[in-house]
């Protein structure tokens, strides 16, 4: 105790102790075509390819179809946003849905309808009835949908100088995106730290 009266800086564990933990999701950025990726440097993660609109509620609904039942805090952020836009999923099926421990999960999403299919719209069919199409989406940790890239990392200091964080991305077909949170900092934790500096 005598030698913590010296001390000059102090080391927080900052999820649960700074924040609550409980993650906000913030918004989905599109990556740049996989063929454009370098093995040595990550590509540039630019605040303009955020999601909007219509693609954004496409997203949010397939990530939240994927999660649905899941109660870890990524999942829990995805449904909250969804259900904050009130985004209807029982349009959405999932054929082949597996969960990957540790890592994601993986289905092909059927979406019917024009509009709604994936986060590009697609034609009618040739009858002009609704058609169908099925699509592979992944949804899980970095390393599982962006495998065998050392500047993942990188990547991630980039959301992060941002105050945001980069945990989990998303693959629809050849398209990958990342989904961006943010962990909310206490109501107490500004006040615990300036009394602190005051002692």
């Amino acid at each position: 105790l005598d030698a913590t009266a010296e001390a000059k800086h102090i080391v927080f564990d900052k999820t649960g102790t700074l924040t609550t933990g409980d993650l906000v999701f913030v918004s989905v950025l599109a990556l740049p075509p996989e063929h454009s990726w370098s093995m040595e440097s990550a590509p540039l993660v630019n605040p303009t390819h955020a999601l909007q609109g219509e693609e954004l509620n496409n997203m949010l609904a397939i990530a939240a179809a994927l999660e649905r039942g899941a109660v870890h805090p990524i999942a829990v952020a995805v449904s909250d946003k969804a259900a904050e836009l009130n985004l209807e999923t029982s349009h959405l099926h999932l054929d082949n849905l597996m969960t990957v421990p540790g890592q994601g999960v993986e289905a092909m999403v059927r979406m019917p309808g024009a509009a709604a299919i994936g986060l590009h719209p697609r034609p009618l069919s040739a009858a002009g009835g609704m058609s169908h199409h099925l699509t592979p989406v992944r949804l899980g940790r970095m390393s599982y949908i962006i495998p065998n890239r050392p500047w993942l990392k990188n990547l991630r200091d980039q959301v992060s100088n941002r105050g945001e964080l980069l945990v989990s991305a998303m693959r629809h077909g050849d398209e990958t995106y990342l989904l961006l949170f943010r962990d909310q900092v206490r109501m107490e934790a500004a006040a615990g730290i300036a009394s602190l500096k005051r002692q």
